[in-house]
C-alpha cells in the first residue's frame, strides 16, 4: 500500500538499490539491500529506527 501511494505522488520504484535511487523505504533492517544502502551512505526512511 506504501509504495502504490509513493508511486501516486509521482515516486518511482526500483527492484535494486542503484546509483540513481535517492532513498529506501525500509521495514526490515536485515536484508541484503538495506545494508547494501549503508555502505553506500543512502538515505534510509523507516518507522523505526535502527
Amino acid at each position: 500500500m506504501l509504495r502504490s501511494q509513493a508511486m501516486e505522488m509521482g515516486a518511482e520504484y526500483r527492484m535494486d538499490w542503484n546509483p540513481e535511487c535517492t532513498l529506501l523505504i525500509c521495514a526490515f533492517s536485515n536484508t541484503p539491500k538495506f545494508r547494501q544502502v549503508v555502505v553506500d551512505c543512502g538515505t534510509i526512511v523507516s518507522k523505526v529506527d535502527f
